[in-house]
């Protein structure tokens, strides 16, 4: 296995990547073991050097709060149709890591926390036929669709509710703003692009 570089995108690796990669070294049956290359500048050799003798981080369920949340896991099993239920939620967080890391009041209070948040932004809807029981709203089906977490939903909806009343046209900065995907790891350089189209618009 060959690492042409220590970084992926803009980010460093973490030693969690580098193992999962270096596990494709040798092949799988014949060898017993392999070997994993990680070419780098003299820049990234303390960094690399730490991360090769790295220990892994504790496994925790990407459910919890601090990671991906249980609004994006609940709101990804209601829009596909795999839980609709109370209950069936229930038994989808039940086989989860969450909840062998955490105590059954604290999934609960979660799951709960969880659905009032899908309820209040309009993610999904009840039954009007069937108590406990919920679909997929517009809203929710469009962010099931796009991979955007339900936050990240939410951010995007307020933002195009906005534009619809009111479209600044005077630089092509508010439409640069509404294009720009949303990725947490990246954020644009706003203001060194606010200082161009401010330029541009005083050249006019």
């Amino acid at each position: 296995m060959i690492f042409r570089s220590p970084e992926v995108g803009n980010a460093f690796l973490a030693p969690y990547q580098y193992q999962q990669m270096c596990g494709r070294a040798g092949r799988t049956g014949k060898d017993d073991v392999g070997e994993s290359i990680l070419v780098c500048d003299r820049r990234h050799e303390k960094a690399v050097f730490q991360l090769i003798n790295s220990d892994l981080s504790p496994l925790t369920s990407c459910l919890d709060e601090g990671a991906l949340g249980l609004k994006r896991g609940l709101l990804d099993v209601i829009a596909s149709g795999v839980a609709q239920s109370v209950m069936e939620m229930e038994m989808y967080v039940q086989c989860s890591l969450l909840a062998q890391q955490r105590t059954q009041e604290q999934t609960q209070t979660a799951l709960k926390a969880a659905l009032d948040f899908l309820l209040r932004h309009h993610f999904i809807e009840p039954s009007a036929e069937v108590a406990d029981v919920f679909f997929p709203s517009l809203l929710g089906t469009a962010t099931f669709s796009s991979g955007l977490s339900p936050d990240e939903a939410v951010r995007l909806y307020r933002d195009l509710s906005q534009a619809q009343r009111g479209l600044s046209l005077h630089s092509p900065l508010h439409l640069c703003y509404l294009l720009a995907p949303i990725v947490p790891d990246i954020e644009p350089p706003w203001p060194l692009f606010f200082q161009v189209s401010r330029m541009k618009l005083m050249s006019i």
